[in-house]
């Protein structure tokens, strides 16, 4: 296994663990009312954070590679890679 691969797997790991924890974190945390905002309300943090890091053509980048694996059907449960250029 190269050095990417196994820097991939773990990055997917470490992914799939953040993802465990906001979904244990955020029933407990947030009023009913607030519940129901949270989704658009983490998606809105995180593309305005790719915003910054990427800039705005990487993240329109990004955000299409997104848009094709949910037409594609992705695993929900999985990480997505929306980075790796894919030919």
């Amino acid at each position: 296994m190269s050095g990417a691969t196994v820097r991939h797997e773990v990055h997917a790991q470490q992914t799939l663990e953040a993802m465990a924890i906001l979904q244990r974190l955020t029933p407990d945390v947030l009023t009913p009312r607030l519940r129901n905002c949270f989704d658009n309300a983490l998606l809105n943090v995180a593309v305005h954070r790719v915003i910054e890091v990427e800039g705005a053509q990487r993240t329109a980048t990004i955000l299409l590679r997104l848009a094709e694996a949910v037409l594609a059907e992705a695993n929900p449960q999985e990480p997505v890679e929306l980075t790796a250029l894919h030919a």
